[in-house]
């Protein structure tokens, strides 16, 4: 079931300033544009970014020059050196890039450098801390140690574990890139009182970073893209509650919202309440930096497997728009999948901005548009419309989304990118976690 669509946010004079708060309650505030120089701290420290793949995604890294005269990055966990990296492994490694990425939980680190983090965390408090040693057992220990990803703690735990806990500094041409401390551990689930770790390996082996929602935690940011040929980062200082307004224009903040405990989760996101189109249309989004897109999802994707593809051709030769609707057998198979199809099926059938004809196999049926447009706007509103009627909403596939309608055909100058996406193609992890909204503990 593809539950998804994905809109493009344009890359113009745009800068923006995310506030994120130290709490288990996600929030902050998001200033938009650039500030002016002198609201910009003196202590304020400012890397050059560099788009990964020269593309309209915009994937964006800490740029370090590839020369012989520039020393290595060095990763620093408190006094103890944990790794460092040649520049050009900073880039082009196996697995993944190093870059800057607000819609990753946690902080992904390459394998050598996590476990050497966790091999001075179980020493001390193995061979260094009698009372933590006591209160963890053996088996957290052993699984802090062979199996963090299993790791499932107290929070009394989680406090003397902190004693050895330390901020990451990663030093790239002198200066420092801070990840606190304070985002090591989260709670798995509001009032669960069971903490695992926000930073992670790399899965597939690879050497790269991705400072996700961790990197974020607990600071001011600037992202200034106003020149796309000469990007920045700022970190200007701690958050201190998000009291000071980076704005170009002053009183315009977005609130950062999410649900508590997990903004650094497997599943975590930071979200914001946009609106778009015209009129405008209120819509919970994620704050995502490691994307030129943003993503609106139906609330049952939480619920449902992927039952269908939507995909769309432009055919330059002729310059004939086609979208296809396909089933493979293994989604046939599925519970439901069948009915859905059959039901997108007969609404793409009848939509007047598109002419269908049924085929028989995998492919369900074709469509020719007059336009991109035309076939994008039908396979949204047949999806929305017939498939998952009711509310759409931003980040459902997270503890708890915020309801909101959005009709694209009340929106005239809603335009989305490409064809619905295939985001929650496999159920997320907290699929059925009940969370009310308030996010009260008792």
């Amino acid at each position: 079931m593809t539950c998804s669509l994905r809109c493009h946010r344009p890359p113009t004079w745009s800068a923006l300033s995310p506030c994120a708060l130290i709490t288990q309650q996600p929030g902050g505030k998001m200033y938009l544009g650039k500030p002016p120089q002198q609201m910009i701290p003196a202590g304020a420290k400012k890397f050059p970014l560099v788009n990964l793949d020269n593309s309209e995604e915009y994937l964006y890294a800490v740029f370090v020059e590839d020369s012989n005269d520039t020393g290595p990055v060095t990763f620093s966990f408190g006094s103890e050196v944990v790794g460092t990296q040649s520049p050009h492994t900073w880039y082009e490694n196996s697995g993944y890039s190093s870059f800057i990425d607000s819609g990753t939980h946690g902080l992904q680190l390459p394998e050598d450098i996590f476990n050497k983090i966790l091999h001075h965390v179980y020493d001390r408090i193995r061979h260094h801390d009698h009372s933590c040693k006591e209160l963890w057992g053996d088996e957290n220990l052993t699984t802090l140690k062979d199996s963090p990803w299993k790791l499932a703690v107290s929070g009394s735990q989680v406090k003397c574990a902190m004693d050895h806990v330390h901020d990451l500094a990663i030093n790239v041409s002198g200066t420092d890139i801070v990840v606190s401390k304070s985002s090591f551990f989260y709670e798995w689930q509001p009032c669960s009182d069971l903490y695992m770790l926000s930073w992670y390996c790399s899965y597939s082996g690879g050497t790269g970073v991705v400072f996700g929602t961790a990197f974020f935690w607990g600071k001011n940011l600037l992202f200034d893209t106003s020149d796309l040929s000469s990007p920045y980062l700022y970190d200007l200082g701690p958050a201190e509650g998000c009291q000071k307004d980076f704005g170009q224009i002053p009183g315009n903040a977005i609130t950062l919202t999410g649900a508590p405990g997990q903004a650094l989760g497997r599943d975590g996101t930071i979200a914001a309440v946009v609106k778009v189109g015209t009129p405008p249309q209120e819509l919970t989004v994620q704050l995502d930096t490691g994307s030129s897109m943003f993503f609106v999802a139906n609330k049952e994707c939480r619920k449902i497997n992927n039952c269908f593809y939507v995909t769309f051709f432009n055919i330059s030769e002729t310059n004939l728009k086609v979208l296809t609707v396909s089933q493979e057998d293994f989604q046939k198979k599925r519970k439901g999948c069948q009915e859905q199809g059959l039901i997108v099926q007969h609404a793409m059938m009848r939509q007047s901005l598109v002419h269908c004809e049924d085929r028989s196999g995998e492919t369900l049926l074709t469509c020719n548009c007059t336009s991109s447009q035309a076939c994008l706007h039908a396979a949204v509103e047949a999806i929305q419309m017939h498939v998952t009627p009711g509310q759409v909403c931003g980040i459902t596939r997270k503890a708890c989304g915020e309801p909101v309608d959005f009709l694209p055909s009340l929106s005239s100058s809603f335009q989305p990118l490409q064809a619905p996406s295939y985001k929650f193609v496999h159920p997320p992890q907290d699929q059925q976690l009940q969370v009310t909204c308030q996010h009260e503990c008792p």
